[in-house]
């Protein structure tokens, strides 16, 4: 897997995406206002206005070759505007009801409080887990109410959720990239890419100093086995990171974190110089590593290796 693959290239809408989005909004009885920063602004029949985020999906449709753009912005259309799409199935009212299709997402912490369950993720400050069930077609977050009044404690829920997504995880799931074989990359576009990160120390038999692992999108997870001997590759973990995030569909973050079995997650912060790059790690890091770092302090008081 080359690097250049990781960064799908950031532009504004193409002229064909253009075209193929006011097509499906004719189609669907709507007419073209204006475009707007992320998407687009269509008048109803009635006049009233409305709007379409469509930063995803220009970003699905920037990895698929030209001949199924329009197929693809039609498909999206129908979806956002629920057109020929199936009701959505009924979410378990129990445990034992769904234990079997509970899985696990991440994403970055929710802007505002909502009716999903939802959990930090431990030793970060800028992500959350959820629970969702697994349907064939479509993928559903369960409701606060389902978990926190259900007669299974919530940590039943979590550790069966984290069971079923490592169960689910493809034997060759993590492929060598080609620029830097031992940063490895998890894209198995079964959209449990990232939520894989919860499970990797599991699913990889990581000893005590486990990973670095940064999750740039949804469908894309990048790692780097934790070890003296790697240290002048851990910077790309982070290069890779950047390069995809923000690019790639359904973004969460470009931060790297340390990964250690025991659901122990700590962030590893970078920065890179015109010539050169600045690791800070946690003390706990360069005591694991037995490393020498310098005497530079950063604002936030890490110190740099």
């Amino acid at each position: 897997m080359a690097t250049d693959d990781l960064a799908p290239p950031a532009k504004p809408y193409t002229l064909p995406f253009r075209a193929a989005a006011v097509r499906e909004l004719e189609g669907l009885g709507l007419a073209l206002s204006q475009w707007r920063d992320g998407g687009v602004e269509f008048a109803e029949g009635d006049g009233s206005l409305g709007f379409l985020d469509l930063a995803n999906c220009f970003r699905e449709a920037s990895l698929h070759p030209d001949a199924e753009l329009g197929e693809f912005v039609k498909a999206y259309f129908r979806m956002a505007f629920q057109v020929d799409q199936p009701t959505q199935p009924e979410l378990p009212k129990t445990f034992d009801d769904g234990a079997d299709r509970i899985r696990l997402r991440i994403a970055p912490n929710p802007t505002e409080e909502g009716t999903q369950w939802v959990q930090p993720v431990p030793g970060t400050e800028s992500l959350s887990f959820h629970i969702v069930f697994d349907f064939p077609t479509l993928v559903a977050y369960l409701p606060k109410a389902l978990i926190e009044q259900s007669n299974t404690p919530k940590e039943d829920w979590i550790r069966r959720a984290k069971l079923n997504l490592l169960e689910t995880t493809p034997a060759d799931w993590l492929k060598p990239t080609d620029d830097v074989p031992a940063i490895l990359a998890g894209q198995s576009g079964d959209s449990y890419d990232a939520a894989r990160a919860l499970v990797l120390t599991d699913y990889t038999n990581s000893d005590e100093l486990g990973w670095l692992v940064a999750i740039p999108a949804r469908d894309l997870l990048l790692c780097r086995k934790v070890e003296q001997a790697g240290i002048s590759e851990f910077h790309f973990v982070k290069l890779f990171a950047q390069q995809a995030y923000g690019k790639y569909p359904h973004p969460i973050s470009d931060e790297v974190f340390w990964v250690r079995p025991g659901f122990h997650w700590m962030p590893i912060p970078m920065t890179f110089g015109e010539e050169s790059v600045q690791i800070f790690p946690p003390p706990e890091f360069v005591e694991a590593l037995n490393l020498t770092v310098s005497a530079e302090t950063p604002p936030d008081g890490d110190t740099s290796a």
